[in-house]
């Protein structure tokens, strides 16, 4: 798939960058975080609550703020905007936006066979003409490279 571009003139990050991505913002944050509930005895379902918020809170603040990116986005340069105005998603946004994938993953530990919407959440920018996810979709934002 080529490179393609948003209006404003900005790349959209191509499905391996955001994975990328994903990929150490899960070996950041979601990792340690599990790691240091399971040490400290923590009860599972508290456990599993704290990491969850935790996971939410970050992706919901650094998405929208100062920069528009997680940790993982900085080392992939990839970096989230809003679709309609081609700069930084607003906290609001950011939370629609962890909303979202947290709804999804939520939905995936509780009803069975409900993990494959995540899957195709995460998919979807595979075949979607602005690379967008569903939960770029939600927030009205889109993920695009960062030049320079």
């Amino acid at each position: 798939m080529s490179d393609k571009t948003h209006p404003s003139g900005l790349v959209y990050a191509s499905w391996g960058r955001r994975l990328g991505a994903e990929i150490l913002d899960q070996i950041f944050v979601t990792l340690p975080l599990g790691l240091a509930v399971s040490l400290l005895d923590v009860p599972r379902t508290f456990g599993s609550v704290v990491v969850f918020l935790a996971v939410f809170a970050y992706n919901a603040v650094l998405d929208s703020e100062p920069t528009g990116q997680t940790w993982g986005k900085k080392i992939v340069d990839i970096r989230v905007v809003s679709d309609e105005r081609g700069d930084l998603i607003t906290r609001a946004e950011g939370a629609a936006r962890a909303g979202v994938v947290a709804a999804l993953s939520l939905a995936g530990n509780i009803i069975l066979g409900a993990g494959l919407l995540a899957l195709l959440d995460a998919l979807w920018p595979l075949w979607d003409r602005k690379r967008q996810t569903w939960h770029d979709k939600a927030a009205g934002s889109v993920v695009v490279r960062v030049e320079g």
